[in-house]
């Protein structure tokens, strides 16, 4: 009778300790794997990790524990800043949605994208200044 061999993700083992350590069980001196990311996880949430746990090199598994690939933190680097690109996008009032890009748009066009959060402004404006003559 066979048997099924599963290899599953479970530490790590630096290269320099592998080769100083030739005659140890790999055990003795493997590391524990702070964070992983599941193959099926957002790239955002790779990014976070990375820069949360200062890793150079993010492992990605599958379903079942099992190694599938890295993710280098210098990919994490650059989706965290088109992350954070997109986000003060949206705070502004610029939309990404538009295959256009931000400087290619007319006076117009972004006067209509922002026009939403001016009215919000000029209401929450005009509810602030009517209520602090009343207190």
């Amino acid at each position: 009778m066979g048997y099924k061999r599963i290899l599953l993700l479970i530490g790590y083992v630096n290269l320099a300790d592998l080769l100083r350590n030739r005659d140890k069980k790999i055990e003795e001196f493997m590391h524990q794997i702070n964070a992983s990311v599941y193959a099926t996880d957002d790239q955002e949430v790779v990014a976070k990790l990375a820069f949360k746990y200062d890793l150079s090199e993010i492992p990605v598994t599958d379903s079942e524990g099992r190694l599938v690939g890295i993710v280098p933190a210098e990919w994490a680097i650059d989706v965290m800043h088109e992350e954070y690109e997109e986000d003060l996008g949206n705070i502004h009032g610029i939309s990404e949605s538009s295959p256009e890009h931000y400087w290619d748009k007319s006076v117009l066009r972004l006067a209509k994208d922002r026009t939403m959060w001016l009215i919000i402004c000029l209401v929450t404006g005009n509810f602030y200044k009517f209520y602090n003559k009343k207190i």
